[in-house]
């Protein structure tokens, strides 16, 4: 009887300790909860306001940027040595992957 009765203070006691914490929890979060939920349906309704505003409006044109023949030529060679590195064979791949691995070793 003793026993039972302890595992059951014992149980109450955890029990009351728990509902603490969530009141503890609550108490901290629940004021910016309230404004936590508005904040993000203003963002929402304000989000689409602007997709139905941009819907009608064109498309902004597309504006090359102005370069110099020496910085049009860099930019090309700089582009076809990482078109080089990066686009290469299945076979190719393999083969610097083993070179890597084996390098290492």
């Amino acid at each position: 009887m003793l026993k039972v009765k302890k595992e059951k203070e014992l149980a109450e006691a955890e029990r009351k300790r728990a509902e603490r914490e969530i009141e503890i929890i609550y108490e901290k979060y629940a004021p910016y909860l309230k404004y936590d939920v508005k904040r993000r349906i203003k963002n929402r309704q304000f989000k689409k306001r602007k997709r139905l505003e941009r819907k009608n409006r064109p498309p902004r044109p597309y504006i090359p940027p102005q370069r110099t023949a020496e910085e049009q030529k860099a930019i090309d060679t700089e582009m076809k040595r990482l078109y080089k590195e990066y686009h290469v064979s299945a076979v190719g791949r393999m083969a610097r992957h083993l070179k890597e691995k084996y390098s290492k070793q």
